[in-house]
């Protein structure tokens, strides 16, 4: 097969990572791997891999660019009698579908996120993601949420729920450690949506010896990251936190924690750092909306909670110190359904069934 995949551009990020190890396990298996995007500093990754990028400004929003690479992404699959083009972002969607309606290949798109619907025009433009031939929708949770939203463009049998997998090599079981002080660790980029606010008030209702830690990119949320650091000293409980921005070890992070939690406030379209603590034989506590009920066992793996709710937090932070839940179970459940070798095997599984209908 010859898939070609696009998406704005190639940088870090979750989307970048899985069009990477697609375009690994694609050549593993003497398939031909392609990439269009605007560059980035992965494109030499991918090149040196075996794999072929094709540079184009897809990093935009503007009708005129748009229609530009529309014709770029004809000559792209023309010249290299591409099979099937695979998109995972709404922009370069949009190029993707109308050049692969010109030129007859076939069009499948992944959906990673619940886009806000606000009105018709903003319906419309997410709509491109579930115009594929195939749709993936990365869990459950985000398949649910297609149909509801978009019954006027597809079918639930176009849809195909591909888990994100993660590298179970990369987070290993951890070894047990003597317990001191409870150490909880709360991985995220700072916003209120991710629930940091709520851990605080919940970590001052705690008597327990307990240490939180929180890790992310601040970002644009400079104002939300200060008054996370006002909260605690308010509570006094600033001698208990600490604030770390992103770490590039952050199986070493999760490994010396006790507890990972994951107050969201909003569903998460999959929650790629519980299956990793899950896959590291760590507990977790997830607020009880979106995809993550789909990755931990409830009061077996972790505990699921009310969302927005510290006195609920608290009560099962408390829970978990003293409780044995079954890891082992957990790690078990990840290398069943969220590996990177069965999201690869299912999607290139997904590729040969579209281009041979």
């Amino acid at each position: 097969m010859r898939i070609l995949q696009v998406l704005p551009a190639l940088n870090f990020g979750g989307v970048e990572e899985t069009i990477l190890i697609i375009s690994d396990a694609l050549i593993k298996k003497n398939h031909q791997s392609f990439v269009a995007s605007a560059g980035g500093s992965k494109v030499n990754q991918l090149n040196n891999s075996g794999a072929h990028h094709f540079l184009l400004p897809l990093n935009t929003r503007n009708p005129i660019i748009m229609l530009f690479n529309v014709f770029g992404l004809v000559k792209a699959i023309k010249l290299n009698k591409i099979d099937l083009v695979h998109a995972r972002s709404r922009g370069p969607a949009w190029s993707a579908y109308f050049a692969c309606k010109i030129t007859g290949t076939k069009f499948v798109t992944t959906v990673h996120g619940a886009y806000k619907c606000q009105n018709f025009f903003k319906t419309l433009y997410n709509s491109v993601m579930v115009r594929g031939n195939k749709v993936i929708a990365i869990s459950n949770f985000i398949k649910d949420y297609i149909l509801q939203n978009y019954p006027q463009y597809i079918q639930e049998k176009y849809i195909v729920v591909i888990n994100r997998g993660i590298d179970l090599a990369k987070f290993q079981p951890r070894n047990k450690r003597a317990v001191d002080v409870y150490r909880i660790l709360l991985p995220g980029r700072y916003t209120r949506i991710k629930g940091q606010h709520v851990a605080i008030e919940a970590l001052a209702l705690l008597k327990d010896n307990v240490h939180l830690t929180f890790v992310g990119p601040i970002g644009r949320k400079e104002s939300y990251y200060k008054s996370l650091q006002e909260s605690a000293k308010e509570l006094g409980i600033q001698n208990k936190v600490t604030f770390l921005e992103s770490t590039t070890d952050m199986p070493k992070l999760m490994a010396d924690a006790d507890l990972i939690i994951n107050p969201s406030t909003v569903p998460e379209a999959f929650g790629r750092t519980i299956a990793e603590a899950q896959a590291m034989g760590i507990p977790v506590i997830a607020s009880n909306i979106g995809a993550p009920k789909e990755i931990l066992i409830d009061c077996v793996t972790g505990y699921l909670i009310e969302p927005n709710n510290p006195k609920a937090l608290a009560a099962a932070i408390s829970k978990a110190i003293p409780t044995q839940l079954d890891m082992h179970q957990a790690r078990t459940n990840m290398e069943k359904n969220f590996s990177l070798d069965v999201m690869c095997e299912n999607t290139i599984k997904l590729y040969e069934a579209v281009i041979s209908d």
